[in-house]
């Protein structure tokens, strides 16, 4: 058995950009649910992950950057943080 996660909230409003700059696609808002599945072996039988935008007036560009802690043996913790402050990946 697999079933859908109820949908996350809508996301700010975000403008498309690239290096900080207005592409003038307009801003987006999205959402998602993911699938559960009972057992991973029927994953396949699954639907899909369901993504929905919407347009939404405002936003603003953001700026990415990597960042790394220190490191810890052989290993070290890398991120992806907005120009906001946001962490948008990793640990």
């Amino acid at each position: 058995e697999c079933y859908l996660t109820e949908w996350t909230v809508w996301s700010p409003c975000q403008l498309s950009c690239v290096s900080g700059d207005d592409l003038g696609f307009g801003s987006v808002q999205v959402r998602s649910r993911a699938v559960v599945a009972q057992d991973p072996e029927n994953l396949l039988e699954c639907p899909e992950q369901e993504l929905e935008a919407r347009p939404c007036t405002g936003g603003q560009c953001f700026e990415y950057k990597w960042r790394t802690g220190p490191w810890r043996g052989s290993s070290r913790h890398v991120w992806c943080q907005r120009s906001d402050g946001m962490n948008v990946t990793g640990k």
